[in-house]
């Protein structure tokens, strides 16, 4: 799991803000504009969403979206391949690390 991107999505979810998928790109030196970087970058999303969910906890990838602001693909995808509303895990994404000093 990338660590420094974990932390970029926790910070921005601890300020209750979304995180456009360019600037999580960033924080890990990929460009998602070039489909294999935008590949190894859904795939780290995914690990970290898959972290979270073992412990429980709301899946922290629900910060990233897309230009429109509107959660990108892959998180759809992933929150209906795991059986989950998608308004509810953006709504305890933010409330769990809003209330929790982590």
């Amino acid at each position: 799991m990338n660590r420094i991107l974990y932390k970029t999505l926790q910070k921005a979810a601890k300020k209750g803000k979304t995180l456009s998928i360019e600037k999580a790109g960033a924080s890990v030196g990929l460009d998602p504009s070039v489909l294999g970087e935008l590949l190894l970058l859904q795939k780290q999303l995914r690990e970290i969403s898959l972290f979270e969910s073992s412990l429980s906890r709301p899946l922290l990838s629900a910060v990233v979206v897309g230009e429109d602001g509107e959660p990108v693909e892959e998180f759809v995808k992933m929150v209906e391949e795991f059986g989950l509303d998608l308004s509810e895990q953006i709504k305890r994404t933010f409330e769990y690390w809003k209330e929790e000093e982590k």
